[in-house]
């Protein structure tokens, strides 16, 4: 029996021990991300869904800042531009253009609730939508998110989000195994402000 105690001892320890190293790399990976307000970066995205052959490639840029939201330009194949904000999202396609609220698109609102977060290094806002695990180390991490609430959990069954500096790549899969994967190149967080042209998307 006190053999028994003694191992169940020794695996609490290790438990623990890898808790607290698990905290201890989300700490480093949110300081990491939370370096500067804007995050600035070159796209590249592949989509794969079960009823085509192949996937659907694209290639773009991002803008993000934490005080004003996301501007996402799609330039090939078709270009397109959207803008998220905390209450409000706007899609621009050709001379179409279609400005709604978050109650109206929550598949849309969630890429706020996705990037935001994500790529200013809050992690407290996504241990309120997701589970973490977390593996690796500072110089290359991954992290599992898990989705616990309504709207993601409806359509989102993981998100994985691979990283050192800087986020490099997050795959999306939703519950009926279709995938997209988001590279990310060229990640620049200077300068820490938006210029008066990038400021200007989103005056909408």
């Amino acid at each position: 029996m006190r053999w028994r105690l003694t191992i169940a001892a020794c695996l609490s320890v290790l438990m623990a021990s890898s808790v607290q190293a698990d905290d201890g790399l989300l700490e480093t990976i949110s300081a990491r991300l939370s370096v500067t307000p804007v995050v600035r970066a070159a796209i590249a995205q592949d989509k794969t869904l079960a009823i085509l052959s192949r996937p659907m490639h694209s290639e773009g840029r991002l803008l993000f800042s934490r005080e004003h939201g996301l501007y996402w330009v799609i330039e090939t194949p078709v270009a397109s531009e959207t803008l998220v904000t905390r209450d409000r999202l706007l899609q621009v396609t050709g001379s179409h253009r279609r400005l709604m609220t978050v109650a109206e698109q929550p598949a849309l609102a969630a890429v706020g609730d996705i990037f935001f977060p994500i790529l200013s290094g809050e992690l407290d806002a996504l241990r309120e939508a997701f589970s973490i695990s977390v593996s690796g180390d500072a110089a290359q991490w991954q992290l599992l998110l898990s989705p616990t609430q309504a709207p993601l959990n409806r359509f989102i069954h993981t998100i994985t989000l691979d990283g050192g500096t800087d986020l490099q790549r997050m795959t999306m899969t939703d519950h009926n195994g279709d995938t997209t994967v988001m590279s990310f190149a060229d990640v620049q967080r200077e300068p820490a402000t938006l210029t008066d042209s990038e400021l200007a998307h989103f005056a909408f």
